[in-house]
């Protein structure tokens, strides 16, 4: 279900569909338009589209996740490189995130099936969408963690050990947060493995912490998809059988030095 339909530019105006009344709403100030502009530095030759993790939207709305893109300046002549490559603004909507089986929807219930697990995770290895969530409280926090950018790590840690593993998530410190809003550790997705690989990555899961041991001569494989043009990866899990209980085991990225930046100028909007 959609809920809203905006359009924000970096000198701060903007369109919503619906009308509101937010007062002093700043879109430039928003997640879901910080990550969109820090994805990119130069004018892709694709569209490419960006989907936030989970938050809770600011007119309400609850728990919501947004499908967006940024919109370049128009070249009036066609050797305007730097005009080219400046970012007018970002168009995107919001839709309901946690309370609809979004990944069943996407792959016709392949993911429904009760031991094939699937996810949705961004290039920093952060859930994007996750059955789970739909046992999010009302304010957006499951097993009393904020699902806002919340690591695969610690709703599966023995999926995220085998990434970490296989060099499909390699570990960056100091580096920008998803938004741009602080410096931090984080991983980042190896699309180039991916690629390199066909465009599926896969190997068998060896830690056990939260999900059961097949045993014998049977394995648990999982798969990793990178999402053309877009900055998410499926995984998929054959075999998937979690433990009784809730998983208190966590893998949560390493802690680093958080500096807080003044976002209120981008490099890519110097020359406006």
């Amino acid at each position: 279900k959609t809920i809203w339909l905006y359009l924000g530019t970096v000198t701060g105006s903007s369109i919503v569909i619906p009308g509101n009344d937010w007062g002093a709403w700043d879109a430039t100030r928003r997640p879901w338009f910080l990550r969109s502009v820090s994805m990119l530095e130069r004018r892709p030759l694709k569209p490419f589209a960006i989907i936030s993790t989970p938050y809770i939207d600011a007119g309400g709305a609850g728990l919501t996740a947004t499908l967006s893109t940024c919109i370049w300046n128009k070249v009036k002549h066609i050797n305007d490189i730097d005009r080219k490559h400046q970012i007018f603004g970002v168009v995107g909507f919001d839709f309901l995130s946690g309370r609809q089986n979004v990944l069943g929807s996407l792959t016709n219930d392949n993911c429904g099936n009760k031991k094939i697990f699937c996810t949705l995770i961004d290039t920093f290895g952060s859930i994007v969408f996750n059955n789970d969530f739909s046992k999010a409280t009302d304010d957006g926090f499951l097993n009393n963690i904020n699902i806002h950018d919340m690591f695969i790590g610690v709703l599966e840690p023995d999926i995220a050990l085998s990434l970490i593993e296989a060099n499909l998530l390699v570990l960056q410190p100091r580096q920008l947060s998803a938004d741009s809003s602080k410096l931090t550790s984080n991983y980042l997705l190896n699309i180039d493995k991916i690629r390199k690989n066909g465009g599926v990555a896969s190997g068998t899961i060896h830690s056990f912490k939260c999900l059961l041991n097949p045993g014998g001569s049977h394995s648990l494989k999982w798969y990793v998809s990178y999402v053309e043009a877009s900055n998410t990866a499926l995984v998929v899990v054959d075999g998937y059988v979690r433990q009784n209980g809730t998983c208190t085991d966590i893998l949560n990225i390493p802690p680093s030095s958080e500096n807080n930046i003044d976002r209120k100028c981008f490099s890519s909007f110097d020359k406006l």
